[in-house]
């Protein structure tokens, strides 16, 4: 595998899986991230087995293919780059990843991509249109009755419930 693509879009992407990925865990492969790249784009999976991120990736795909990377080490490591600069991270050998931008080059130790767990099954849902600044008071409205304690999720968000034709949140 391998892709081209710059500093500031790769961050973007990881700065949305590390509130999802672990650190402390049983599993060391849901401290990684899996990354797919294929000629029509690239994704990015992330999953701590109740949650889970899949997002696009504006990149240049040289050679497709998968890899699972650690999550917060490539981060570190994108984020001491200058912004903007041109990325390009290829998997060599296998068990290995090499990011490369500039002068620099980094190794990180990657694991097999077959064994990334699937992400949880989403139930499709329909979709309305609401006036944003409905939206907006409704949220201001709920949010200070949010938890912040990031171990309770289920406390720390906002039910919102719709009949199509009205909607409710509490929190």
């Amino acid at each position: 595998m391998e892709l081209t693509t710059s500093q500031d879009i790769l961050v973007r992407g990881l700065q949305k899986v590390q509130g999802i990925v672990e650190r402390k865990n049983t599993l060391p492969i849901l401290s990684h991230f899996l990354l797919t790249a294929q000629q029509e784009g690239t994704i990015i999976h992330a999953t701590d087995l109740e949650l889970g991120y899949k997002g696009h990736l504006d990149t240049t795909v040289n050679k497709p293919g998968t890899a699972t990377l650690p999550a917060r080490k490539v981060y570190d490591i994108l984020r001491e780059l200058p912004a903007g600069e041109a990325v390009t991270l290829s998997v060599e050998t296998q068990g290995w990843a090499r990011i490369t931008a500039g002068t620099a080059a980094f190794k990180v130790p990657c694991l097999p991509a077959e064994e990334y767990p699937a992400l949880p099954p989403v139930d499709e849902g329909d979709f309305s249109a609401i006036n944003f600044e409905i939206l907006e008071e409704m949220i201001r409205h709920t949010t200070f009755a949010t938890s912040h304690d990031e171990t309770r999720y289920t406390l720390s968000g906002v039910l919102v419930v719709s009949d199509g034709q009205d909607m409710t949140m509490v929190a």
